[in-house]
């Protein structure tokens, strides 16, 4: 760290998260839900953008849902995650009895139920094969990524791969690292201009890359319909599967009832002959990800400006006119 201060307030927020985890964790996570709604009321600006888009949700997938209510489940997620994060090598436990976990399908995870086609992932671990798992910032993300981790370490001696945003604060980005090394994952930050290079060298290693496309970027691009509307994706990552024709799958962690996980995965067929082998990936990406986020609107961050960087060039950079353009958009829908 470059200065006292930040040194202090790193030992501060050190010494607060081992308080947290004193609490009983159903009251911590009562208590962290609360917090995030209270945080939420002031967050004016946020709120106003994810109404928004919640909106066009209802539009374009022809459904009705309450808006506010969920604005406010949205906000005590945010604080459940937090919380979730703080903890999560008491959720990656593995049942009474396991000690390694064989497969996926064998659900060795105490409070994580994984559906679909864990087969794959299976199938990978046995052919030592590296893979490529597409995210989105829905559920306790950190938690599917400990999940994978904790996995792929405890099988093979190696570690998961994840592609990052540097936090805003250097004691923020400290405090991550601390958390994700306690699970085996490493971070390559998305601004570091070798993470191409990287990312190719970490899989010839038959090394597992996560990363989350879900957001707006400022990274090599592809549009995308996402809601019905171009959306751009960073996609690097994707083009790299599609390179050394590496398995990839999307999966997504979606919470059910407090300490109860739910972890869809799906296998991603391309054809890496094809020029349209990325498009592929998007399309079936965005499909599995829709589809939950229909079921537990929630849990995505819809105060993001999904659909800010536009396909004819540029992007809408405040937030007013974001709102302006999405209100003219559904006046024409």
């Amino acid at each position: 760290m470059k200065n006292k201060g930040s040194k202090i307030l790193y030992n501060l927020i050190k010494i607060l998260i081992f308080l947290i985890r004193l609490i009983p964790s159903r009251l911590a996570l009562r208590l962290s839900a609360a917090s995030g709604r209270i945080v939420g009321k002031f967050c004016k600006e946020e709120i106003a953008i994810a109404k928004a888009q919640l909106q066009l949700l209802c539009n374009v997938k022809k459904t009705k849902v309450e808006i506010a209510p969920i604005i406010s489940a949205n906000f005590a997620h945010i604080g459940k995650t937090v919380y979730e994060s703080l903890i999560i090598d008491r959720l990656t436990e593995f049942k009474d009895g396991i000690q390694v976990a064989k497969s996926f399908s064998e659900q060795p995870y105490k409070y994580i139920e994984f559906l679909n086609d864990t087969k794959v992932l299976d199938q990978i671990l046995e052919n030592d094969s590296s893979c490529i798992i597409l995210s989105a910032h829905l559920g306790c993300f950190e938690l599917l990524a400990a999940c994978a981790a904790k996995f792929e370490v405890n099988q093979t001696k190696r570690k998961l791969i994840a592609i990052g945003r540097n936090p805003n604060f250097s004691v923020a980005d400290l405090i991550l690292k601390d958390i994700r090394e306690t699970y085996g994952m490493q971070t390559i930050w998305r601004n570091d201009p070798h993470v191409g290079v990287k990312l190719a060298q970490l899989i010839k290693q038959r090394n597992w890359l996560a990363v989350l496309i879900d957001q707006d970027i400022n990274l090599k691009n592809q549009f995308y319909p996402f809601l019905g509307l171009p959306a751009a994706y960073p996609v690097v990552p994707i083009r790299l599967a599609v390179k050394y024709s590496i398995p990839t799958v999307s999966a997504f962690i979606v919470r059910q009832d407090a300490f109860k996980y739910l972890v869809s995965v799906k296998p991603i067929k391309y054809d890496s002959q094809k020029e349209t082998a990325v498009t592929q990936i998007l399309s079936a990406y965005t499909q599995h990800l829709e589809s939950l986020l229909l079921e537990y609107p929630e849990q995505w961050v819809w105060w993001h400006r999904r659909w800010r960087r536009r396909p004819e060039g540029g992007k809408i950079r405040t937030t007013a006119e974001y709102l302006k353009w999405l209100k003219t958009i559904q006046d024409n829908l």
